[in-house]
């Protein structure tokens, strides 16, 4: 006493939550083994429930998506997707943007040195056997100031002096 149309029913309900069942089916499952071993990093057990595991994945799927979705709506109005757009949805998380900027400055590094062992790998098939200079480019690394340059952390508060405060203090 099966009934099909109540298992179509209960499946839209659950795909509900999706833009439409059509336009996006992923599988589920594909990121499990790497978000067990990031939970496990994290603190959690080394073999976690797989319902845990489940729960995560589509968080962080649902997040994924939610951001490339508004990355998307920014870039149509400039003409294209670029990662300016993504460093902007995340501007106001610190952490995320500074880590984003890291993998970057890695990603170009990377993709220099690839570059340069190319060119000396052609070099050497060619018979020119000549050592490339490699200039890479260092990161700049921007950190927030704790305490003001040059001061000890010894004498307390930098202190404004007599005089500055007369001169700000004597035009009222």
């Amino acid at each position: 006493m099966s009934n099909p149309s109540i298992g179509t029913s209960s499946k839209a309900k659950v795909g509900s939550s999706q833009p439409s069942e059509t336009s996006f089916k992923r599988k589920r499952g594909v990121f499990q083994k790497d978000l067990q071993h990031m939970m496990y990093g994290f603190g959690d057990d080394a073999n976690p429930l797989p319902e845990t595991v489940t729960l995560v994945e589509d968080i962080v799927v649902e997040y994924v998506t939610d951001l490339a979705h508004k990355a998307q709506d920014i870039g149509t109005k400039r003409g294209k997707l670029s990662v300016e757009d993504f460093l902007y949805l995340i501007r106001k998380d610190m952490p995320k943007l500074n880590r984003c900027t890291e993998l970057l400055s890695m990603q170009e590094e990377l993709k220099q040195a690839r570059k340069a062992f190319e060119k000396q790998k052609v070099q050497e098939e060619s018979g020119m056997n000549s050592e490339l200079p490699v200039t890479q480019k260092k990161p700049i690394l921007q950190f927030r100031q704790k305490k003001p340059v040059g001061v000890d952390s010894s004498q307390g508060k930098p202190r404004l002096s007599k005089a500055i405060l007369a001169g700000i203090f004597a035009s009222s």
